[in-house]
C-alpha cells in the first residue's frame, strides 16, 4: 500500500457520507473504502459480510446516502475480485468504474470497520486495460457523443467533451506504463514524459489549441472546428493502438 494513501487528506463531505452509511447498515458493513481519482470525485466502496440476506435493499439504502459525484461499489468480502474484472460499458461510466482496482491499491483510505487494503484484487493487465479503454471510449463515443451532439449543434460543448476524453485516455495510458497521475492536471505532462509520441503530443496540442481559438459567435466556425475535433480525436485513438 502506498505511503500516498495515509498522508492525503480525505474530503470532509467523503468523511461525513462514510460515516451516515457507518450507522445505517454498520451492522451489515465489514468495512468501507474511499480512493481518490484524478478523473472523478473519487468512490466509496462498501464491503458487506457474505452472510448478509437482502443485499439489494443495503445497497439501495447505502445509494440514498451517497451523492451522485461520488462512485460508490457494493461487494460482499468474497466478492472482491469483482473490482478487477474488465469493464466495457459507455464512457461515462467507464471512466470511473476502469481505474478502481489501480486507485484503491494506490490510493486506498479505510474510513470505516475492518481494515481489508490486503484483500483488494491485483489490478487487470494494463495494456489489455488500455486496449479496452480505447474501444469502448471509440464505441461510445461516435454514436452517444460525437453524432448527437453534432446533429444537436452542440459545438463547443462537443469540442470540450472531447477533450476531456483524450485526458482519460491518457490516464489510462500512462497506468499502462507503469505511471501514476493523482490529478486532472497532472495527466498530459505526465503523458508527454511517459511516451514522448511526436504524433500524439502533436494532436493533443492541435486540440488544446482548438478549443482556445474558438469564436462561440459565429456558428460556421464552430460546426468546422467540432469536425477537426472528431478528427483529432479519431487520429489520436489509432496513435493510442500502437501500444496495445
Amino acid at each position: 500500500m502506498s505511503p500516498q494513501a495515509e498522508e492525503t487528506k480525505v474530503d470532509s463531505q467523503v468523511q461525513r457520507v462514510a460515516a451516515l452509511l457507518g450507522e445505517r447498515l454498520g451492522g451489515h458493513l465489514l468495512s468501507i473504502l474511499y480512493h481518490p481519482h484524478a478523473l472523478s470525485k473519487g468512490g466509496l466502496v462498501l464491503v458487506f459480510q457474505d452472510d448478509v440476506e437482502s443485499i439489494l435493499d443495503l445497497i439501495t439504502e447505502a445509494y440514498e446516502c451517497v451523492p451522485r459525484d461520488l462512485s460508490l461499489y457494493c461487494v460482499r468480502r468474497s466478492e472482491l475480485f469483482e473490482l478487477a474484472l474488465p469493464t466495457f460499458t459507455f464512457v461515462h461510466i467507464l471512466n470511473r468504474r476502469l481505474h478502481v482496482a489501480h486507485c484503491l491499491r494506490h490510493e486506498a483510505h479505510v474510513l470505516y470497520g475492518v481494515d481489508l487494503r490486503d484483500e483488494i484484487p491485483p489490478p487487470p493487465d494494463s495494456t489489455m486495460l488500455l486496449n479496452l479503454h480505447v474501444e469502448s471510449c471509440a464505441h461510445s463515443m461516435r454514436p452517444f457523443n460525437i453524432l448527437a451532439m453534432l446533429a444537436r449543434r452542440e459545438y463547443l460543448e462537443l469540442i470540450k467533451e472531447i477533450e476531456w476524453q483524450v485526458k482519460c485516455l491518457m490516464f489510462t495510458a500512462l497506468i499502462a506504463r507503469g505511471e501514476w497521475a493523482t490529478t486532472i492536471n497532472s495527466i498530459p505532462p505526465k503523458f508527454e514524459q511517459a511516451y514522448q509520441d511526436e504524433q500524439l503530443l502533436a494532436l493533443w496540442n492541435e486540440l488544446t489549441d482548438l478549443s482556445k481559438s474558438l469564436d462561440s459567435t459565429d456558428e460556421t466556425s464552430c460546426r468546422r472546428s467540432a469536425y477537426e475535433a472528431v478528427w483529432l480525436f479519431e487520429s489520436f485513438l489509432s496513435g493510442l493502438r500502437r501500444y496495445i
